[in-house]
């Protein structure tokens, strides 16, 4: 059964975000209206998560503990940050957010629209 959350609420999102997926700290700039929605599509042993950043942050998460793909749409991800390595990547291209075991860091300078394809 798909589930649906949408906030505008910082601390909210904050929470959700960081039990669905994994511990995240983020800043979001001040400037910009904060909306996020996420439709989460469980497929079997797999999840299709359509992730609606509408806000620009820089985040630090814990290990995400799953494998994950993630599809920019629209806007970039100018900095990517592993363990070994440092990426951006923008509209169109496919990417592994972070290594399973490692901390990563990010950041989302336009916003976004994701699809995120995750092993549960």
């Amino acid at each position: 059964m798909a589930l649906t959350f949408e906030s505008d609420d910082l601390d909210e999102i904050q929470e959700f975000v960081s039990g669905a997926y994994t511990t995240l700290r983020f800043k979001a700039r001040a400037d910009e209206r904060h909306l996020l929605r996420i439709d989460q599509h469980p497929l079997g042993p797999i999840s299709l998560d359509l992730v609606d950043w509408g806000f620009g942050l820089d985040a630090v998460g814990a290990p995400l503990g799953t494998i994950d793909l993630v599809g920019v749409h629209s806007g970039t991800v100018p900095r990517m940050e592993t363990r070994g390595g440092q990426d951006g990547y923008g509209p169109g291209e496919i990417f592994h957010p972070g290594r399973f075991t490692h901390h990563y860091r990010t950041a989302y300078g336009h916003p976004p629209y994701r699809t995120l394809l995750r092993d549960t």
